[in-house]
């Protein structure tokens, strides 16, 4: 049974997801070199996005039971997290990142949202 605080939850989770892409988005679109405020949002959105899955995943799935097949969704969510993560910090330095940082930023972005879905829909 979830309780109010767990919808609250997956309905904060999917503005924050909204945030990073809508942030993404626009960067793009602005071009490099990332400037201010955008590129400030995005990073910290997503930072704030890894811990507080990382707290609220952790909470929902010590109150029901899991198997291992979250066990598995949630840990490549994580992994994608960081490599989503550390891709896109060396795609914001001055000198150009090599064009397959590009596409794994991109790549490991996409899994990531698919394993997030996941991994919400198994703990419903």
């Amino acid at each position: 049974m979830y309780m109010e605080s767990d919808i609250l939850f997956l309905i904060v989770a999917g503005v924050c997801v909204l945030l990073i892409i809508a942030s993404g988005i626009i960067m793009r679109q602005m071009g490099k070199p990332y400037k201010g405020i955008v590129f400030t949002i995005h990073k910290l959105s997503v930072l704030g996005t890894i811990v507080f899955f990382w707290i609220g995943l952790r909470k929902i799935a010590a109150s029901i039971e899991i198997g291992g097949n979250y066990r598995t969704a949630m840990l490549t969510t994580i992994i994608l997290g960081i490599l989503s993560f550390v891709t896109g910090a060396l795609q914001s330095f001055e000198k150009p990142a090599p064009e397959f940082i590009r596409v794994l930023h991109k790549l490991c972005s996409y899994l990531l949202i698919l394993t997030l879905m996941l991994t919400l829909i198994l703990l419903l």
